[in-house]
């Protein structure tokens, strides 16, 4: 089997491999309140960041992100003011959450590749999908940054993405709470990470291989 391919198994779904060495940073943004939700509506992707990291070199490779038009929930002036999502940008440039997946799973190989979020993101997109009866566009494969870092950093508390990049001397670019901007700072984050934490390669040296 190739080195850079597992492959798993879910009772739920068949079996499928997943890429050891790309992964997908990943982030959403979705509809908000400064109080309680309005009766009858709840939390609702309204944008999708991806960046792709190559997980050998620890680089970023490419980024896009896609905004998702809201269906069971409004655009409160709150989400609007955090995010700079209006209800005119979704109307304008917003794509079903079914069109974004394909998209996704076609140019990103999201179904065969691990993906990363700060916090527990997959719920909010298995969520989503399963209320507007969208096929699930990412792998199980997920990992939740946000809790590894706060483990590793040791200090008994959850710390926020925008605290473990300044932490690491990374800057933001673009607004704070934009879905693209913030899947290229946890990428960053990631990789800064990884070269903190990565074993050193497991096996012989090439110098001490049998020669064919």
């Amino acid at each position: 089997m190739n080195s850079n391919v597992l492959e798993e198994h879910n009772p739920m779904t068949a079996k499928y491999k997943v890429r050891l060495d790309r992964v997908l940073s990943v982030d959403f943004e979705m509809t908000c309140w400064e109080g309680e939700p309005p009766p009858g509506q709840f939390p609702e992707i309204i944008q999708i960041g991806i960046t792709e990291i190559d997980n050998e070199s620890m680089t970023r490779l490419r980024s896009e992100s896609w905004y998702v038009r809201n269906q069971y929930s409004e655009v409160s002036p709150y989400c609007t003011a955090l995010t700079g999502i209006t209800p005119a940008i979704l109307r304008r440039r917003g794509i079903t959450l079914a069109e974004a997946g394909r998209i996704i799973a076609k140019k990103y190989g999201s179904k065969n590749k691990g993906w990363l979020a700060w916090g527990s993101d997959k719920a909010a997109i298995d969520r989503d999908c399963a209320s507007k009866n969208v096929e699930a566009f990412f792998s199980n494969a997920f990992f939740n940054v946000g809790l590894l870092y706060s483990m590793v950093a040791s200090d008994g508390r959850s710390i926020g993405l925008d605290e473990a990049a300044e932490r690491f001397g990374i800057s933001f670019e673009g607004r704070p709470h934009d879905a693209g901007a913030d899947a290229d700072v946890l990428a960053e984050v990631w990789c800064a990470l990884g070269g903190l934490i990565r074993l050193p390669s497991i096996g012989p040296e090439p110098s001490n291989l049998p020669v064919p």
